[in-house]
Parts: C-alpha cells; sequence; structure tokens
C-alpha cells in the first residue's frame, strides 16, 4: 500500500505505480488521505481550523484506519480517505473551472446546480424597491447591498469598514467569494456565479452587474452588452470542455464576432470597407493604412 496525502507532487507517481503493479497482478494500492485529528496528522490545530473552513474536516483516527483498511482490502489501485462538508468544499473547489474529480459525485453536481430561490421572493421586493428611482439610486441602492453582505461575510458590524474598497484588499477568498454569493443570490432573487468577486472587483461594479441582471438598465447600451458578456464568460467557464464541443459553441462565438467585425468594418456613411477603398487616392489608402494599422 502506498499511503499519500492529497497535495504532494509524487502523488502521480505514487498513482501510477499502483496502477502498473496492478495490471501485472500484483498487491498495491494507492490511498490519498484527509486531515487526521486527535494529534495523529500532519497538520497543526490553526492549519486544522484553516481546513475545517474550507470542508475538509478533520477525521477521527479510528474510523480513518478503518476506512483505510477497507479501502486497501476492496481490491482498488486508487482511494480516497477523507471527511469533506460539500457544501463548503465543493464551490469553493469548482470557482475556476469545474473539477473532473467531483464528475462521480452526483451530490455535488446537485449542489453545484442549486437553483435561486423559487419563490422569487428577494428578487420581487428588491425589484419593487429600485422602482422609480434614479439609475444613479438604483445603483446607490445596490451598492450599499453589496457592501452591508460584504461586510456581514466578513465578520464586521458596520458597511463602513469596508467602503468600496476592491475585495482582494478586503480579506476575500474563494471561501468568503461563496459566502457573498450565497447571501446576495438570497437578497436578489439571482442566481450569480462564485466567481462574481473576482470578475468585479469591487461593490459598486458587482452593484451594476446585478442591477443589469435585474433588467433595470437599457439592453442597448454598451454597459448591459458587457455585462452580459461577462455573464457569459463566467458560465462558459463552468462547462466542461466536451458539453462546449458537443454543443458547438465555439462556432457560434466565432459567428458573433464575424458579425461585430462586419460591423466595424461600415464606415460613417455606411460605406463599406471595401467600397470606400474602391473610391479612395493614393493618399486616402495611406491614411487608411496608417490609422488602421498604427504605421508610421
Amino acid at each position: 500500500m502506498a499511503a499519500r496525502a492529497p497535495t504532494r507532487p509524487s502523488n502521480a507517481y505514487l498513482d501510477a505505480l499502483a496502477q502498473r503493479r496492478r495490471a501485472r497482478g500484483l498487491a498495491a494500492t494507492s490511498v490519498a488521505w484527509g486531515a487526521w485529528g486527535g494529534g495523529l496528522g500532519t497538520i497543526d490545530e490553526m492549519m486544522g481550523a484553516q481546513w475545517r473552513r474550507t470542508g475538509l474536516m478533520t477525521m477521527d483516527p479510528r474510523l480513518a484506519a478503518l476506512a483505510m483498511a477497507h479501502t486497501v482490502g476492496s481490491g482498488t489501485a486508487h482511494g480516497v480517505v477523507a471527511d469533506i462538508d460539500w457544501e463548503r468544499f465543493a464551490p469553493g473547489y469548482t470557482m475556476a473551472r469545474f473539477r473532473p474529480l467531483l464528475r462521480g459525485l452526483p451530490d455535488v453536481i446537485d449542489l453545484l446546480a442549486e437553483d435561486a430561490p423559487e419563490d422569487g421572493a428577494g428578487q420581487s421586493e428588491l425589484v419593487a424597491r429600485l422602482a422609480g428611482l434614479s439609475p444613479e439610486d438604483q445603483e446607490r441602492l445596490l451598492t450599499e447591498l453589496v457592501q452591508a453582505e460584504a461586510a456581514a461575510v466578513l465578520g464586521h458590524a458596520s458597511a463602513d469598514a469596508t467602503g468600496d474598497r476592491p475585495f482582494s484588499e478586503i480579506g476575500f477568498d474563494s471561501l468568503t467569494a461563496v459566502e457573498l454569493r450565497n447571501r446576495l443570490n438570497a437578497a436578489t432573487g439571482l442566481r450569480l456565479p462564485a466567481t462574481m468577486v473576482f470578475d468585479h472587483p469591487r461593490p459598486s461594479v458587482l452593484a451594476r452587474r446585478i442591477r443589469t441582471e435585474l433588467g433595470q438598465t437599457d439592453t442597448s447600451s454598451v454597459d448591459s452588452v458587457l455585462a452580459e458578456l461577462e455573464r457569459l464568460e463566467a458560465s462558459l467557464v463552468a462547462l466542461p470542455k466536451e458539453k462546449i464541443e458537443r454543443a458547438r459553441i465555439t462556432s457560434r462565438l466565432q459567428r458573433m464576432t464575424t458579425k461585430v467585425a462586419e460591423i466595424e468594418a461600415v464606415g460613417v456613411n455606411g460605406d463599406t470597407v471595401t467600397e470606400r477603398l474602391d473610391t479612395a487616392s493614393a493618399d486616402d489608402v495611406f491614411a487608411f493604412i496608417d490609422q488602421e494599422f498604427g504605421m508610421d
């Protein structure tokens, strides 16, 4: 048996060794384990508290030993023995991208696909409060909401402690970002992504995103389009590669890019670049090259 901690660089070698021995009919099991409690682990109390905060719980040594014995006796080449609070761990672990390790865990898949509040009470109440307010007052109200929830997540008594400072400067990490997302989802009835804190660096910027999601902006504005692109990007990052390929998302995005390029190619009088060049003098052509390609 090759017993290993789940984060060391030698893991791949041990896993490959166990797989090779099993293929040759020899005994081998590579077991990755989480944090052992009872003073038997390799982490101190402070590190253990940090791990528990992220959802990696310390294990009772007796139960951990029984689980390891069961894994070794199961005849598999690989196994994981860990006590994980998926509700805490999964959102932060999958924030940047979907993790193949979790692909076969239905409970985790369901957790990550959790819907917004079904009754929509939070959104209805907030939209009612925004109705009749000017765009500036709407943004101010939503900014104050984000600041208040951010302060609560960080344990501050007042939003004044955070202000409109960047989330990265006031102590947000992957776990607190998920907590803030959950609080804002409950308050707004939206389904904001866990990456929102990192995609929107400060409360006022995130407030504008929420305002757009609530349908309080002009859908033809540049800010609205950019907000939609940010939301689309966040959704794409969460999709497995095979789903992107199967849905032909890449080709659809390329067609959209081509369409935007065609719009940009139309001149101020409605002429395309080709039409403008057909009627241009030599000086006009050189001026066009200088403008488009920055040539001196």
